[in-house]
């Protein structure tokens, strides 16, 4: 249960977290390009399994917060056809991961840059476009967040070292409450995604299964339609 601390009301457990009056959902990167067969980074290699392999457990936390009303805001990768949304750090960056490729894919109002169709939004749902790693960083993630009175974020999506991770701090840093179900975000290479659950429990709130979010969401659900 929530406890007082130094004035505050601290939120405690798994039920108050994802409240849906408090919380929201954030999908981040589980776009064509990241995440598809057939997209730009499976084009130049990149494996996308693991990607897949969390598209039915998003799913399923989705459709499980639209039944309860909790708010769901998608973080795109946004990048221009021209490169002038990349400083030359980050061209420098990129191209030192990929041996040289400076990775231009999600480019807005191409395929690549749209989210995963069996994870659509859907009317009522937030498109966030970042041009960063955190969904945060010169966004309206944050603003958003606070007018519709959210106090804590359900992180997925992808990669877990990379844009996930990065989004999650910003949280924290900002007094979100920080959940990442550990079955909803994915790392192109395994051990990445261990290292990252190496920490991450000692970090967030909670970053256990989906599976725990989304029964409790359905079953509130369910009662109030008894």
């Amino acid at each position: 249960m929530a406890v007082e601390v130094f004035g505050r009301h601290v939120l405690n457990t798994l039920a108050e977290w994802i409240d849906p009056a408090l919380c929201a959902v954030l999908v981040v990167d589980m776009q064509n390009d990241f995440c598809h067969p057939h997209g730009g980074g499976a084009t130049r290699g990149r494996d996308c399994t693991s990607a897949q392999a969390i598209v039915p457990n998003i799913s399923a936390l989705l459709d499980a917060a639209r039944g309860v009303g909790a708010p769901i805001f998608y973080c795109l990768n946004t990048q221009r056809a021209d490169g002038s949304l990349l400083s030359a750090a980050e061209i420098g960056r990129r191209m030192k991961k990929s041996g040289g490729d400076p990775l231009l894919w999600t480019i807005e109002g191409t395929w690549g840059h749209e989210v995963l169709a069996d994870l659509a939004a859907c009317d009522g749902d937030y498109i966030i476009k970042k041009h960063r790693p955190s969904g945060f960083y010169q966004t309206d993630l944050e603003m958003l967040l606070r007018l519709a009175g959210r106090q804590s974020v359900i992180i997925t999506g992808v990669g877990t070292r990379g844009c996930v991770e990065s989004t999650a701090r910003d949280a924290q840093s900002r007094d979100f409450y920080v959940l990442i179900p550990n079955d909803t975000t994915a790392s192109q290479r395994p051990e990445w995604y261990e290292a990252s659950f190496v920490l991450a429990p000692s970090l967030y709130h909670y970053t256990g299964a989906s599976c725990d979010i989304t029964n409790h969401w359905n079953a509130l659900q369910s009662s109030s339609a008894a």
